[in-house]
Order: C-alpha cells, then structure tokens, then sequence
C-alpha cells in the first residue's frame, strides 16, 4: 500500500502542473492556457459576484475539465512510473482514491447546495489551489 499511497501523492502534485511547451510561429503554448486551479478560482469569483447566467459556470468549468483532461492522464503515468512493478495495485489505488473523494465531496456538495453554483464552485477553487500548493511547496522540496 506504500507504493500506492506514493503513486498517488505524486498524481496529486502533478495535475495541477500546468504542461509547458514552445510556441510554433501563430501557436498557442500550453503555459498560456489557464491552469485548471485559474480556471476553478474564476468559476468561484464569478459565483460569489452574484453572476448567475449559465456561461458564468460552464465557461470557466470548460476550462477545469479541459486542462484536467491534459493532466491527469500524464500525471497518472508519471505516478506510476516510479513503481513498476506494483502499477497495478497503484493505479487501483489512484482510482479508489479518486471515486471515494468524488463520492464525498458530491454528498458534501449535496447538503451544502443553496439553489446557486457557489458551493461547487468554490470546493473546486479550494481543490484547484491545494492541488497547486502541494506541488509548488512539497514536491519540489520547500515544505
């Protein structure tokens, strides 16, 4: 469980890296997308604003899940790599860990929802700044 307990550390650090590449002449480089902890705090500052049409949520969130989308799957391989020889049980660890957050932060979610897109909004914006933090201050070796 050790190895997949570590697996999934480095998964948490690494999703919130925003992936860094060069521009091509007339390109957009990855580094100028918003990250999905910018995107999660601009959902939650437009909720808390009072800004309740329905671009205001599917906007920023459109961003979240865009770059979860380019992270996570790397962010998986690079968790695992490190254990080859136990990726199995980590990547099943990594998913464990992933369904039973969702499932308590959606019954969490659930009992705080006030008719308005701030509770989610601002769990994501609060996942989105710890998922920065501790790759910023533990992985890299400052916390």
């Amino acid at each position: 469980a050790g190895n997949g307990v570590s697996a999934a550390a480095v998964a948490l650090g690494t999703m919130s890296a925003v992936p860094k590449s060069s521009t091509v002449k007339g390109s957009v480089a990855a580094s100028q997308w918003p990250t999905p902890a910018q995107a999660s705090a601009a959902a939650a500052g437009l909720a808390w604003a009072g800004v309740a049409h329905w671009p205001a949520v599917v906007i920023p969130f459109f961003l979240f899940l865009f770059g979860t989308a380019l992270i996570v799957p790397n962010a998986t391989a690079a968790a695992l790599s490190p254990f080859p020889a136990s990726a199995g049980s980590a990547s099943s660890l990594i998913g464990a860990i992933g369904f039973t957050a969702g499932a308590l932060v959606s019954s969490l979610l659930g009992a705080a929802f006030d008719g308005t897109a701030r509770p989610m909004a601002s769990v994501a914006a609060l996942a989105g700044a710890a998922a920065f933090t501790f790759e910023k201050l533990l992985l890299r070796g400052k916390a």
